[in-house]
């Protein structure tokens, strides 16, 4: 009788076990900083930062912020203050993230990981990664 029991914990533990590392597989992150040049996105945990510039000579200015949720490859963004939310279809490969947007036409732009962590663009040259700023030089 006590062998069938430990039997049963076992199976009940290694099903736990089993379920547990399955439900973690579908919650992934964008934690890090992005960049096309002009556009920035900084993704911490739950929340991101949109930062943008007109031109290579110019600084960097908000654009937007809020929160955000990754369900697979649909990211949606819910920008602080609005009701609305922007929805696109995320590509990750190497370090280079791609956002498209809507249906067959599939507009997307490309984004390279600038670093690891969620940092604002003018803390880039403290943040000991290999991201130059393009507007350093002529």
């Amino acid at each position: 009788m006590a062998k069938m029991n430990m039997k049963r914990m076992i199976v009940l533990v290694m099903t736990l076990a089993m379920t547990l590392t399955l439900c973690a597989c579908g919650t992934r992150s964008l934690v890090g900083s992005y960049s096309d040049g002009l556009d920035y996105y900084a993704f911490d945990e739950e929340t991101y930062t949109v930062y943008t510039r007109y031109s290579l000579m110019e600084e960097y200015e908000i654009l937007d912020y809020g929160t955000y949720t990754l369900d697979g490859d649909i990211l949606r963004l819910y920008p602080g203050g609005f009701s609305r939310v922007v929805e696109y279809t995320v590509v990750r490969e190497n370090d280079k993230l791609s956002l498209y947007t809507g249906g067959s036409l599939r507009i997307g732009t490309v984004y390279d990981k600038v670093s690891d962590k969620c940092i604002p663009p003018e803390d880039l040259s403290t943040a000991g990664n290999i991201f130059s700023d393009a507007s350093d030089t002529f």
